[in-house]
């Protein structure tokens, strides 16, 4: 299926210069209900867009992007960056006669440390310490309720720091949290939150707000350690 489509991209569009599967397909990790999804890389400048169907049992998706879009969307390094941007990485060529897909690849992996570092700082402050606010509310007001919901988003964020730190390209969203216990850079109560999230042991309200709260204590001394400013003040508003 993949390679007619590949085949059909070509004769309908002049401006193919590479096609190629990435997701678990591309990983040989697929089972019989794995989306099937497809890259189509355009030499027309500015263009981004996405065809998705049902072809049971599985989901088929095709995204046309142009060659210029592409890698300039694969050298940014954002907080998600562990998650979203294996896709770059994993690919198995369909058509690539000028060799684009390794290329692609080497884009992603020569990012400069200071981006990693801006990211992990917006990580952090933006997204992770939200969370704890939100966790930390729920406690006072007795909002018991909130905390499994709130802990599963917290265990996200710190598989997405993880995966930052060790410049790691996770394989999926299902998969992180286990493959992040095997990386070497944890700040210190990322484990103990981690298997509870994967254990589904989220019915003890009191050990899920303190093991979240142990966390990010444990996130601001490795931030520290790695000299990542999260305290500005009112500085940070000075252009």
């Amino acid at each position: 299926m993949a390679q007619e489509i590949a085949e059909r991209a070509r004769v309908f569009r002049q401006d193919v210069l590479a096609v190629g599967i990435y997701g678990s397909v591309a990983r040989d990790e697929d089972g019989p209900y794995s989306d099937l999804e497809i890259l189509c890389v355009l030499s027309s400048p500015g263009e981004d867009s996405t065809k998705e169907w049902i072809a049971q049992p599985c989901k088929v998706e095709v995204n046309f992007v142009s060659e210029d879009v592409l890698f300039a969307r694969a050298q940014e390094v954002d907080p998600a960056w562990s998650l979203t941007h294996g896709a770059y990485v994993h690919i198995r060529p369909l058509y690539d006669p000028e060799g684009l897909f390794p290329r692609l690849k080497e884009a992603v992996l020569r990012a400069p440390h200071e981006a990693f570092q801006q990211a992990l700082r917006a990580l952090i402050v933006e997204d992770l310490y939200e969370v704890v606010g939100k966790i930390r509310n729920a406690w006072h007001f007795h909002a018991c309720e909130e905390l499994p919901f709130l802990a599963v988003h917290l265990a996200f964020y710190g598989a997405l720091l993880v995966g930052l730190a060790n410049r790691h390209l996770y394989r999926s969203a299902s998969k992180m949290l286990a493959d992040s216990l095997g990386l070497p850079e944890r700040p210190a109560g990322y484990d103990a939150l981690c298997q509870r999230v994967l254990a589904g042991s989220l019915g003890d309200p009191q050990g899920v707000f303190h093991v979240c709260d142990a966390f990010w204590t444990g996130v601001e001394f490795w931030a520290q350690a790695h000299r990542l400013p999260l305290h500005e003040g009112q500085g940070a508003l000075e252009m």
